[in-house]
């Protein structure tokens, strides 16, 4: 079974990081840094999000 994995995204950009930090590195914002955590994927939905992510490439 996969890990869960935890990621911290600034709320005013986007941007992710794997650490906390007090300050994003991309904008530059201070505590905007949000804890969330990725649930890890069945091989089921690894394999239909591959398929689906190369048929997208495949038709345009």
């Amino acid at each position: 079974m996969a890990k869960t994995r935890t990621k911290y995204i600034c709320q005013q950009c986007g941007g992710e990081q794997s650490k906390w930090v007090g300050r994003c590195p991309d904008c530059g914002a201070w505590n905007t840094m949000e804890e969330t955590v990725d649930l890890p994927q069945s091989p089921a939905q690894q394999r239909r999000q591959t398929l689906l992510g190369t048929s997208a490439i495949a038709q345009g």
